[in-house]
Formats: C-alpha cells, structure tokens, sequence
C-alpha cells in the first residue's frame, strides 16, 4: 500500500541484534503506518517504496534519501525543517567568544519558525476554502520573502566554522528540497509524523525487550500495539 502513497515521511532508529546495529524503519503515510526492519541502507527504500514509487517523500539528510532520489523524475524529497532549526539551534547555543555564529544560529532559527508559522497559516485557510482571500495572497508573498532569506542566510556561513559551511554546502546542493512543500499543498515542511511513529512504538519496544535477541524475534518483532490510524 505505501508503494502507492502520494506522500510518505520516513525516519529510521537503531536496533540492537546479536551485536549488530539493525534498524527500525517507519514509514508514515496519511491514514496509517509502515514499518520495517533492516539495515540503514539504500536497500530498504526500494525494498519498502519499491524502484516506481512515484511521491513526495518527508526526511531528513541521510544521504540514501538523495541517493534513491537521484534518478527518479517522479520522487521529490520534503527536508525536514524542524532538522534544520535544530542545526540552527546548536550555532545559537555556540561559545559566546563567536558572537558572529550566535547570531548566526539565532537569525536561522526564527526564520525556520516564521516559515513554519506562515506555512501552517496557510494551510488552515486553505482547509477552510480562503485560498481567494488577500490574507491567502499575502501569506504566499510573505512565504516566498522569507525562503529569499533563509536561502541567503544559509549562504553567508561566519568565517571558521566548518559545521556552518557544510549547511551552506547542503543549501547549495539541496536546499530547493527544503521548500517542496510550497509547490504542494498538504505537505508538511517537518517528518515529524514518522519521528512521532518511531517514538511512539520501536523506540519503547525497544527499550523493554533490549534489543531483538534471536532471528525469530527479528522476524516476527511488530510494533505494540495498532499502526493504522482511525
């Protein structure tokens, strides 16, 4: 079924197995929940999304996301802001001899939530039927200026500071994926939802079995309790 979602978010945890690191994938569609158990490569999105899957997928930067996006004319990627406010966030918490990367990290995060902000407004007039409105019309400017900004933002990184540099590397090579959710409306610009469906379930079935002990247990672990949403 997830093979033919429109949208799906994706996130990934860890799970121990006989000294190995396996992972927890979840796959979090609209009206239900997909998880699977695997590696951490590539291997498990065209697994679990198939090689014609055709959609908008939420994530944040792991590289096989861009991997698996790269020859797919129909697969887009959502980066997930609510990733990137957290990037921003370690800047504005930074040594306060770099006032410069303060900055920096602080500018950044109130642009992310302002984004964020403007984009739920939005939506909610579209939910109601305003999309005609002046109000509609003004939010979409408005969510345009601030994308001019956040993109200049993350351009001009403070000099010396390596961790910033590779989020202007990031913007330079990816940073239209951040904003996907402005050309499709009902997408949301965070993966929070599948972040929320592995929190929700492997990580405290994790927490109480430690970890999957046996083949068998691998093979038949599923998630306590329902996936499907009502």
């Amino acid at each position: 079924a997830v093979k033919s979602e429109p949208i799906v978010q994706s996130d990934e945890t860890v799970l121990p197995f006989l000294g190995k690191r396996m992972y927890t994938w979840a796959f979090n569609c609209p009206s239900f929940v997909v998880y699977a158990i695997g590696t951490r490569s590539g291997e498990m999105l065209a697994k679990v999304l198939g090689k014609l899957f055709r959609g908008i997928i939420g994530c944040d930067c792991y590289t096989v996301y861009f991997s698996y996006a790269k020859d797919k004319a129909m697969v887009v990627l959502q980066l997930c802001m609510a990733h990137l406010k957290r990037d921003f966030e370690y800047f504005a918490g930074y040594d306060l001899s770099r006032p410069d990367i303060v900055r920096f990290g602080n500018r950044g995060v109130t642009l992310v939530g302002n984004i964020c902000h403007v984009h739920n407004e939005l939506e909610r007039l579209r939910e109601s039927g305003e999309e005609s409105s002046d109000r509609y019309r003004e939010l979409q400017a408005e969510l345009v200026r601030l994308k001019g900004e956040l993109v200049a933002h993350a351009a001009a990184p403070p000099e010396g500071c390596r961790r910033a540099k590779a989020i202007a590397k990031r913007f330079a090579k990816y940073g239209h994926y951040y904003f996907t959710f402005m050309d499709y409306p009902g997408v949301q610009p965070t993966n929070n939802g599948a972040e929320l469906a592995i929190r929700a379930k492997p990580v405290p079935s994790r927490r109480n079995s430690l970890g999957s002990k046996s083949c068998r247990a691998t093979s038949t672990w599923r998630p306590s309790g329902p996936s499907r949403r009502r």
